[in-house]
């Protein structure tokens, strides 16, 4: 670089370079001495510094200033070679997740998933929008105000249903109340069941406690300590129960075994009705037995207000009896009496038999022993 400072002046001294263009050639020199210095800028293919990279007088590329005689500075710039990388394509692989199986759930569940799996839920389930559980679940609490469904055994303290829940195994819980709909395909165990919406069981149901402001049908056995129904109650399999109190509906297509029965509604039973104590406020709309009533005693009344309905079955067995507007085939009992509106084909009575005036009985018989 010196060789050309020193040639770049003495051109200015002879005057074939203004005193700008000198300057301007010294400070073009002065911006490419890395070029000159770093050795990182050789020339690969022939080793050659870059100091051979200037060229002056010479036709080519680079830098040009035309004296006043036409001769003329060149200062060539070498293209820099950047030699081709060739990057290899990478190759990822892929990766799969194997599904975890969480056995012990600690959280509560809210929303609404799609195959859901089922296991142990320490706190609760809630569902408010879409929900189904494949396989057993227990947990302490079932909330369900959206569409939940259960495929397996469902075990918990409590089910709480204002949207709908169907469940396709057995259900055992403490409390259940349903404002909704509940469809069960089997077995209902449940300690009090209070519904004001609709539940179907599908198979056998029992209950410690069953409260009915809704409706209720039951396909299987239903086994009851207390049911109270100002609602509907349908039982399609047989009934057993200890008491029995019906502001509603009771509709029986099988016998109906009921330790106490307290009716002010209505009475549907197509097959045998049995009970130790029976005692029926007659409604507006008739009641009815198709098969045999056998109690202890049986009562109908009428209390004021109560409408124009009747009681009608196919015979009476009981050692005490005690009716209105009652229609029946045969009565046999210890002691009858038959008040206004009974109609009855045959009374057999062992000790006691008193009818009122607006009473008709075709036949009566004193038996001689009362078994």
């Amino acid at each position: 670089m010196k060789d050309q400072r020193v040639k770049i002046l003495e051109m200015y001294k002879e005057g074939k370079l203004s005193k700008e263009q000198a300057l301007e050639l010294l400070e073009a020199l002065d911006d490419y001495d890395f070029v000159m210095e770093d050795e990182d800028f050789r020339d690969e293919s022939t080793g050659q510094g870059q100091d051979q990279a200037f060229n002056y007088g010479q036709e080519g590329k680079g830098f040009s200033k035309e004296n006043e005689e036409g001769e003329g500075l060149r200062i060539h710039i070498p293209e820099i070679r950047i030699p081709k990388i060739d990057i290899p394509p990478i190759h990822i692989p892929e990766i799969k997740i194997p599904a975890i199986d969480i056995g012990d759930k600690s959280w509560a569940h809210n929303g609404g998933h799609e195959g859901t799996r089922g296991g142990v839920y320490r706190n609760r389930i809630n569902i408010n929008s879409k929900a189904h559980y494949r396989g057993d679940v227990e947990t302490d609490k079932i909330s369900i105000s959206g569409l939940g469904s259960f495929d397996g055994r469902v075990v918990a303290e409590k089910i709480a249903i204002s949207g709908m829940g169907s469940f396709t195994g057995d259900v055992t819980v403490n409390k259940m109340s349903v404002s909704g709909m509940a469809k069960l395909s089997s077995k209902l165990r449940a300690e009090k069941l209070g519904v004001s919406g609709k539940v179907n069981v599908g198979g056998d149901l029992d209950a410690s406690k069953l409260s009915i402001s809704g409706m209720v049908e039951t396909q299987g056995k239903t086994q009851v300590g207390q049911l109270s129904a100002s609602g509907v109650y349908k039982a399609v399999g047989r009934l057993d129960a200890e008491e029995v109190s019906i502001s509603g509906l009771l509709k029986a297509k099988g016998s109906a075994n009921i330790s106490r029965l307290d009716s002010s509604g209505v009475l549907k039973i197509l097959g045998q009705l049995n009970s130790e104590t029976i005692d029926i406020k007659l409604d507006r709309n008739n009641s009815y037995v198709k098969g045999d009533i056998r109690a202890s005693s049986i009562r109908t009344q009428r209390p004021k207000g109560y409408g124009k309905g009747k009681l009608e079955a196919e015979s009476i067995y009981a050692e005490e009896v005690d009716l209105i507007d009652t229609k029946a085939r045969l009565i046999r009992a210890k002691m009858i009496r038959l008040g206004k509106g009974c109609v009855v084909d045959r009374v057999e009575y062992y000790e006691r038999l008193d009818i009122e005036a607006n009473a008709q009985v075709r036949e009566k018989v004193k038996l001689d022993s009362f078994d």
